[in-house]
């Protein structure tokens, strides 16, 4: 599953949260959910669905736009669309009956994988798409990467073991604690690009900046923001332009 190399870090990291488990950071939800309940897991999978959709995606849109990736952004609009309507009828009170719930709750965290059992669960369904899987399982390797490469370099460097562990246990993870670990991921990018910033904006002020300086602080540049629109890894020039952009 792995989409590149694995950088210097990586055997330290693992080594660390061997006996660690994703359960106390993310525990699974309860059996039985309150409709706030209901209404945060919609708000996750929402959010999910928006790094797909807009006119600036956060995973860019390939030019053309291929049929992959507009099945990709059709879940996504479903996703939406039905997080709307189960928003509606938790209102109304509808779901009353055992079955109900159960289908309910199944649009959210379930790992059937067979096509009649998801056909109604676009949320689940957008984590079995090829397309899709790739693009999400690789913006987390990513970070992952850069995060055990960083601390490699400077080991008091801040570490998520959400983010590694939900890493390391992806194929096992049901969608919602995948979503849960991308969210995760994805501040952890915010977080890294903004201290990247500030600190290429003090080194830009300082007198005694060197073009050396400057040189090393290129070459450690993060790269967080994958557009992995296919399986292959993409070129660090890619990702240097994206990162330095607004």
């Amino acid at each position: 599953m792995a989409l590149r190399p694995a950088p210097p870090g990586v055997a330290a990291l693992r080594e660390h949260f061997q006996h660690a488990s994703l359960l106390y950071y993310f525990p699974p939800l309860p059996d039985r959910l309150s409709k706030e309940d209901y209404f945060n897991a919609f708000a996750v999978r929402d959010h999910i669905a928006q790094l797909f959709l807009g006119e600036h995606p956060f995973f860019e849109r390939p030019t053309p736009l291929d049929q992959e990736r507009k099945e990709v952004e059709d879940l996504c609009r479903l996703i939406l669309e039905q997080g709307e309507t189960q928003r509606a009828n938790l209102e109304k009170r509808k779901y009353r009956g055992v079955a109900s719930v159960a289908a309910l709750r199944n649009t959210i965290d379930s790992t059937e994988r067979e096509k009649w059992q998801v056909q109604k669960r676009p949320f689940c369904r957008l984590f079995l798409n090829d397309n899709a899987a790739s693009i999400l399982y690789g913006f987390v390797q990513n970070v992952a990467y850069y995060m055990a490469e960083n601390h490699h370099r400077n080991p008091h460097s801040h570490i998520s073991p959400e983010i590694w562990l939900g890493f390391e246990h992806w194929p096992s993870l049901d969608p919602y604690t995948k979503a849960l670990v991308l969210r995760r991921a994805k501040a952890y990018a915010a977080m890294e690009k903004t201290a990247y910033l500030l600190e290429t904006q003090r080194n830009l002020s300082a007198p005694s900046s060197s073009a050396q300086e400057q040189s090393l602080a290129h070459q450690h540049l993060p790269s967080l923001t994958s557009r992995q629109s296919r399986r292959s890894a993409v070129s660090q020039e890619e990702l240097r332009a994206r990162w330095e952009s607004p």
